[in-house]
C-alpha cells in the first residue's frame, strides 16, 4: 500500500526513515550506468549532478511492502541530478514546507530529522538550503508551463490555488 494510505504504518512516513531510505536509494543509484540513448524528464532542471535521481520522492510515490520495506514508484520524472536536488524535493514533501496546517516548528524538526537520517554533513546542509527555494521556483515554472499549454494533469491543481507564487 502507499505510504500515505490511512492504513499504512505510522513509521512509513517517519522522516528519519525517509532520510535513510533516500540515502540507500542514492547509494544504489550511484552505480547505475544508463544506456546512452536514455531519455530523461527535463521539467525540473537541477543544478547539475552525477547520478540518476527520482525527483519526486513523496508520500504518494512510496509503497510499503508486506514486510515493511519502502519501495519508490512513479519514476516518470527521473533524470540525472544530484543527491541534494532529490533531497530538496523530499524535504518539501515530508517536512512539509507548505500546505494546510503548515507549522514552521514542526516542519523544521521534521526537516532536521530527514537530513539526519540521510546523514548530511554540516557543509551539505548549508548547500541544501538554497536548493529548497530553487526547487520551489522550478516547480512553479513547470506547473505554469503545463497550465499555459493546457497539458493535464496540471490544470486542475493550479485552478485550485496550487502552484501560485506568494508575494510575486
Amino acid at each position: 500500500m502507499r505510504a500515505d494510505h490511512p492504513d499504512a504504518p505510522a513509521s512509513a512516513l517517519d522522516p528519519v526513515r525517509i532520510g535513510r531510505f533516500l540515502r540507500e536509494l542514492h547509494d544504489a543509484l550511484a552505480s547505475f550506468v544508463p544506456p546512452p540513448d536514455a531519455m530523461w524528464f527535463d521539467g525540473l532542471p537541477g543544478p547539475g549532478g552525477n547520478i540518476v535521481i527520482h525527483q519526486d520522492i513523496a508520500p504518494s510515490n512510496l509503497v510499503v511492502t508486506d514486510d515493511g520495506r519502502l519501495v519508490a514508484i512513479d519514476w516518470d520524472a527521473a533524470a540525472p541530478g544530484s543527491r541534494l536536488w532529490d533531497l530538496a524535493h523530499a524535504v518539501h514533501a515530508f517536512a512539509p514546507l507548505h500546505g494546510a496546517g503548515f507549522d514552521v516548528v514542526t516542519s523544521a524538526i521534521r526537516m532536521r530529522d530527514l537530513v539526519d537520517g540521510y546523514g548530511l554533513t554540516a557543509a551539505e546542509r548549508e548547500r541544501l538550503i538554497p536548493l529548497l527555494g530553487l526547487r520551489s521556483e522550478r516547480m512553479y515554472e513547470y506547473l505554469d508551463s503545463m497550465r499555459a499549454t493546457g497539458q493535464s494533469p496540471w490544470i486542475e491543481p493550479v485552478g485550485h490555488g496550487r502552484g501560485h507564487r506568494v508575494g510575486a
